[in-house]
């Protein structure tokens, strides 16, 4: 790598054959779905709290519901929305979109009033299979055809329709944006993008994994990822809902778990279990953590109770896959960065012009990879920020390139503060607080103050059990990093308030850091830093 310029190339843009159960280049996920069933129709390929589905029986399922969306009126390129839980259940539902032709997108159950009309208004679903309690939070369903949930396994059983050919190129699936600076957007992809998503994992996929999907499937994680899951004939054990720390203990062992992945704070909460060191966990040869950071203490209990190497991984929804560590990295390298670049992916920082950056030097992280989203549903403006003609998608992250080629994130462009005049990144005072011993996550927000612009408040969650002198941890930073990089305020909590998508909820972080900020002014004691505080 040029020492003076931050970009990495891709790595070999080929499958490794060995890594999948069948050739995963197939035109649609529909024919995918189809060779799988055909292949290896026994092998188990989804299993929740209320049933168990081998591959043959998840295309049967599958295209018995189409037929029931074609005599709905479901027509090719028309979207069908998917508004359930994570389960066996929308996965077939997955499916028979696909062999129906249509486009598929997922409403978060957890989504309130406003954010499903705001989808539903731009999506405009020809048709939404959905609980009653999802159905009874809006009436902006317009003319979709409704289908409940409680009838599936009826519907799923009638006469199977015929898998429809489409257009590799035309939409397949939209995916929508967690919504943390605004409404949701909906990033789109084609068959032949979902098939480029699936090169991403060729490093880490093994023919006939059991893997745990513990996050949302209305998230990339499963949207995007199905390829990648039928390809190799994966076990996908689905947990129940809401997620639950002892639960996803008892299935990794229960379950003889190959492959896990999940976000920081599941791990947080897996790894703090008790008898966590005394399951038999020996199935466990890989676990993934994503969407944000890990910090150094957690990625070293997680290898130490786990037993097992853990990969870092970095994508936001439009990029596609982009870095990720690999077994061979050291500890530090793990803890501390997001790896190189993932099979297909293409990486570099750039400022505000579009010019590509040194090493070392803080900018915005663009991504290329045949697995990027090709455009937001019906907002070209949007599109025309996020993603260039040729291909190059801004995450909205913030990040710099070490010399030693290793991606490190230093938070969202949107979270970036101005403290007198200084720029401050808020995951660079993250980690170095998640860096004293007893603190267990951290978050750093800014916001507005007089005389200096913006004040950094932090959030600190102390390990289970542990007593955290907030005094001292304000001394353990000083020295460590820039004066006015420490925050103004230390706010003990809890834990971290989430989204619905399991990301840390800046926003609601800012509203309590305002409240604290406007409590303080009243006390006529402002800038001051107070313990107690709960989230």
């Amino acid at each position: 790598m040029n020492d003076d310029i931050a970009y990495r190339s891709s790595r070999v843009r080929t499958y490794t054959p060995e890594n999948w159960a069948i050739n995963p280049d197939q035109p649609t996920i529909s024919t995918l779905f189809e060779t799988a069933a055909e292949t290896f129709p026994n092998v188990e390929a989804l299993v929740d709290p209320r049933s168990r589905l081998t591959y043959g029986q998840w295309w049967r399922a599958a295209r018995g519901l189409a037929g029931e969306l074609a005599d709905r009126g479901v027509r090719a390129g028309d979207i069908v929305a998917i508004a359930l839980p994570s389960s066996a259940n929308y996965a077939v539902c997955y499916a028979a979109i696909a062999c129906a032709g249509a486009i598929a997108t997922g409403l978060n159950p957890r989504l309130g009033s406003r954010e499903l009309e705001h989808i539903l208004t731009i999506a405009q679903p020809a048709a939404v299979i959905a609980t009653e309690d999802v159905l009874a939070k809006s009436s902006a369903w317009g003319k979709a055809a409704i289908i409940l949930e409680h009838d599936l396994d009826q519907l799923c059983a009638q006469e199977p329709a015929h898998p429809l050919a489409v257009d590799p190129d035309a939409p397949a699936v939209i995916v929508w944006t967690s919504g943390t600076t605004g409404f949701p957007k909906g990033a789109w992809f084609s068959n032949t993008a979902l098939r480029g998503s699936a090169l991403g994992a060729d490093d880490i996929v093994k023919p006939f994994d059991r893997r745990f999907a513990p996050l949302s499937f209305v998230h990339a994680a499963f949207m995007t990822k199905v390829w990648e899951v039928v390809a190799s004939g994966t076990t996908l054990v689905i947990p129940p809902t809401p997620w639950r720390a002892p639960d996803t203990l008892d299935l990794l062992e229960s379950e003889r778990i190959t492959f896990a992945q999940g976000v920081p704070a599941q791990w947080e909460k897996v790894t703090s279990l008790p008898d966590v060191e005394q399951r038999d966990l020996s199935a466990l040869r890989l676990v993934v953590t994503s969407t944000a950071p890990a910090s150094p203490e957690l990625v070293r209990r997680m290898i130490r109770t786990l037993g097992c190497a853990v990969y870092v991984r970095f994508a936001s929804t439009e990029s596609g896959p982009a870095t990720g560590t690999s077994v061979d990295d050291a500890v530090e390298v793990v803890s501390t960065t997001l790896g190189g670049p993932l099979p297909g992916a293409e990486i570099r920082i750039v400022d505000e012009n579009g010019q590509v950056v040194a090493c070392d030097v803080v900018g915005n992280i663009e991504v290329r990879h045949p697995g990027g989203m090709l455009g937001y549903w019906r907002n070209k403006e949007e599109t025309e920020k996020s993603r260039r003609d040729d291909g190059w998608v801004r995450t909205g992250d913030l990040g710099h390139i070490r010399r030693d080629g290793n991606l490190v994130i230093d938070g969202r462009a949107s979270d970036m503060y101005i403290r007198g005049g200084y720029n401050v990144y808020p995951r660079e005072v993250e980690l170095e607080l998640q860096t004293y011993p007893s603190v267990a996550a951290a978050a750093v927000v800014g916001v507005s103050a007089d005389v200096i612009g913006e004040i950094g408040v932090a959030f600190v969650v102390p390990e289970e059990g542990a007593e955290l002198d907030l005094d001292e941890l304000r001394g353990y930073l000083t020295g460590r990093i820039a004066d006015y990089k420490r925050p103004d305020a230390l706010l003990l909590v809890s834990e971290l308030p989430l989204t619905a998508y399991m990301k840390v909820d800046k926003r609601r972080l800012r509203a309590l850091a305002e409240e604290h900020l406007r409590s303080e002014r009243r006390r006529e004691r402002p800038h001051a830093m107070h313990k107690g505080v709960n989230g």
